[in-house]
C-alpha cells in the first residue's frame, strides 16, 4: 500500500487479527474510541472565588489534578488563542458511558471557572476510532461514504459548521469531491482539515472532526461516540449491493440508531439540547 510517494503503509484494518493462542479475534470487539476535545479560556483568565489572578495554565493544573495521565493528558493547540486540549485515552463504548459522570462533573467544573468550548468556533471535538476494529479497506470506504453522502444531516447533528465560521477545520468539500475509497486505501492524501481522516500514516485510527464541544456535561461528547459506533456498526456488514439500492441514506442510518442502544445520539436526533445554558 502506497500513499503521496511516501512507501509502503501498514494499515491496522488489513489482515487477520489473532489472539496469544493463534484463534481469530473479531475486529468489532476491538472498536475503542480517544477523543481531543478543545476549550479556550476567556480572556486568557477563568474565575475561581473571586480571583482573578488565576491563569489558564492554572485552570490546566486544576483540571489535570482531578485525572492521572494514563486517563488524560492536556496539549497545546496551535488553532486556540488561549486555550487546551483534553485527550483521553482509547475506551471501549461502555467503559465511555462508565466515565461518563466523573468527566462530566470536570468539564462543568471548567464552565464555572470561565472556559467555553460550545460557543467558540475554534473549538472542536474529534474522535478517533481504532482501525483495526473495521473490517478492512471497503468497511472503511462505505464509513466514509455514509459521511460524503450525508454532509447536511451531519453538520446538523454536530452543531459546527466550519462553511459559516471563517474557518476550514471540518471540511466536507474532499469527501464531496469523490475518492473516498482512495482516500481509505492511502492512496489519496488526506487533508489535516478533513471532515473524517480516513487514513493517517502512522496513526492507527480513523479521525472525525465535525463535532462542536460541549463543556455542559459529557451528554455531548458521549453523543458523538454514540454516532461514531453507530456508524462503524451500521455500515460493517453492508454490501455493495446495499450501497446501490441506497442503505447509506440518512433514514436508514437514524432508522438503526433507533433501534439500538445509543441514548445520547438518540437524544440529539430528537433535537435534544444539552447547552441549558450557554457552555
Amino acid at each position: 500500500n502506497y500513499g503521496s510517494g511516501q512507501g509502503p503503509r501498514k494499515d491496522a484494518c488489513r489482515g487477520k487479527v489473532l489472539d496469544q493462542e493463534g484463534k481469530p479475534v473479531k475486529r468489532a470487539s476491538l472498536l475503542q474510541f480517544g477523543i481531543e476535545l478543545e476549550v479556550e479560556s476567556q480572556s486568557g483568565r477563568y474565575r475561581e472565588y473571586g480571583d482573578s489572578s488565576t491563569t489558564t495554565d492554572d485552570g490546566a493544573r486544576d483540571f489535570m489534578d482531578k485525572f492521572n495521565e494514563e486517563v488524560l493528558c492536556l496539549k497545546h493547540d496551535g488553532s486556540l488563542d488561549d486555550g487546551f486540549e483534553i485527550v483521553v485515552q482509547p475506551r471501549s463504548l461502555e467503559s465511555w458511558r462508565d466515565f461518563a459522570p466523573e468527566f462530566g462533573r470536570a468539564l462543568l467544573d471548567l464552565r464555572s471557572q470561565g472556559f467555553r468550548a460550545w460557543n467558540n468556533s475554534h473549538c472542536g471535538l474529534h474522535v478517533h476510532t481504532s482501525k483495526i476494529a473495521y473490517d478492512g479497506v471497503s468497511h472503511v470506504t462505505r464509513f466514509g461514504l455514509l459521511f460524503a453522502r450525508n454532509e447536511e444531516p451531519w453538520i446538523k447533528i454536530s452543531g459546527r459548521d466550519t462553511r459559516t465560521e471563517g474557518h476550514n477545520y471540518a471540511s466536507f468539500s474532499s469527501l464531496r469531491r469523490g475518492g473516498v475509497a482512495n482516500k481509505a486505501k492511502g492512496l489519496y492524501p488526506t487533508a489535516h482539515e478533513d471532515a473524517v481522516n480516513l487514513f493517517s500514516s502512522g496513526q492507527p485510527t480513523t479521525e472525525s472532526r465535525i463535532y462542536r464541544p460541549s463543556l455542559a456535561g459529557s451528554g455531548r461528547t458521549i453523543a458523538a461516540i454514540e454516532f461514531q459506533h453507530a456508524a462503524i456498526e451500521y455500515t460493517r456488514n453492508l454490501t455493495a449491493r446495499d450501497v446501490a439500492a441506497g442503505y447509506l441514506r440518512w433514514s436508514e442510518f437514524t432508522r438503526y440508531i433507533a433501534e439500538h442502544e445509543y441514548p445520547q445520539a438518540q437524544f440529539v436526533l430528537g433535537g435534544g439540547r444539552f447547552e441549558k445554558v450557554s457552555s
